[in-house]
């Protein structure tokens, strides 16, 4: 078994080798290439085929994978030669052998795993990624009227859905809405599940570090309510007038503050008993937010007036840092709809008011 070999043997298979060798080589580039369905595949394939985010190989060596073969096979063939030949000296021709083999997949498994290193600095930017995909991911509210919600044909609505919707069409490429429950919102942006966050997304430090945001584009405010004809300008006004409000709610604390010792606050232990004692005419004024107010019936917001702005906190749409492209191509879609008048129109329809100027007059911070 371990003795000389016939005269000619050696030869012989060594071309045998041969031909093996140069016939799985040829197969080595389905190897290097991932397959369709693959967990490794390139930000273009896997953002179109789902909204997960995937770790991308290495797009040089992939790009260049006959070349990789090609060395790696030169490689596997040197090291089978040189086993080969410290076999014959070291009279273990079979030990040695199978050690030239055992080499060569390790050569060949580590260049595989090189093709499979992440390779974020080569990743496009998300403008990039959304022209090429032709498709724009939006997390949108789930169940927050009037920003987005369910009609009773099933079909996601709001003021939030017609920005998304608005933004797709300036970018010229197809809307995939994810709604998302609040909590979900900046994780899903971050793992880059969704591009945007069009989700009545307030702005505070915290957020700050963690993602990007636009201008201003939607109202989200306590404040004052009352009928057209009743004269408040300041909180000086509220002075001997009767305010409802719910109890221990936010705007509770934030009227607290502003009215005057002469205003009369009728605190309910329900938003719709507040509500009620305001139409009924119990109370001149109704302290609320004008999401609130967005619920009342046609006929009860033209009856129903901002008096005063107790707290603001408009919304802003949610983008991953660093992707100043799609940032700047939103803040110009914000800004152009804002001067035409369609995003006040898209207000009026939605909030029942017009916008306030702390979201028609902002820009960039």
């Amino acid at each position: 078994m371990f003795g000389a070999s016939k005269p000619g043997t050696r030869a012989q298979s060594s071309e045998v080798r041969k031909q093996q060798f140069t016939s799985h080589s040829m197969h080595f580039p389905s190897l290097f290439t991932p397959p369709a369905n693959s967990f490794f595949v390139n930000s273009q394939e896997r953002n179109s085929a789902t909204q997960f985010p995937i770790i991308p190989y290495t797009n040089f060596l992939h790009r260049h994978r006959i070349l990789c073969v090609t060395i790696v096979a030169a490689a596997m063939r040197a090291i089978e030669k040189w086993t080969w030949v410290r076999s014959i000296d070291s009279g273990s021709l079979l030990v040695k052998r199978y050690a030239g083999v055992f080499a060569c997949i390790l050569v060949y498994s580590l260049a595989l795993a090189t093709t499979l290193l992440p390779a974020h600095e080569s990743r496009a930017d998300a403008l990039e990624d959304v022209q090429n995909r032709r498709a724009i991911r939006i997390a949108v509210p789930k169940d927050t009227p009037p920003f987005g919600a369910a009609n009773q044909y099933k079909a996601l609505e709001g003021f939030d859905v017609s920005i998304a919707r608005m933004i797709a069409l300036e970018l010229g490429v197809k809307l995939d809405m994810v709604p998302l429950d609040s909590g979900d919102r900046i994780p899903s942006l971050l793992n880059r599940h969704v591009d945007l966050v069009i989700s009545s997304l307030g702005k505070n430090p915290e957020r700050q570090k963690q993602i990007d945001f636009s201008q201003a584009y939607a109202p989200f405010y306590l404040g004052v309510f009352g009928a057209p004809g009743t004269d408040v300008k300041n909180a000086a006004g509220l002075g001997g007038k009767t305010i409802a409000v719910l109890k221990g709610s936010i705007e509770d604390g934030e009227l607290s503050k502003v009215a005057p010792a002469s205003a009369i606050i009728k605190r309910f232990a329900t938003e719709p008993e507040a509500v009620k004692s305001y139409l009924q005419g119990d109370s001149k004024l109704l302290a609320a937010g004008n999401v609130l107010i967005s619920a009342f019936t046609k006929e009860q917001a033209e009856a129903t007036q901002l008096k005063i702005v107790l707290k603001d906190s408009p919304c802003f749409i949610g983008i991953n840092k660093n992707e100043t492209a799609l940032l700047n191509k939103v803040n110009a879609m914000l800004s152009t709809i804002k001067q035409n008048g369609m995003l006040n129109v898209n207000a009026q329809r939605w909030f029942k008011a017009p916008l306030p100027d702390s979201v028609l007059h902002s820009s960039i911070e």
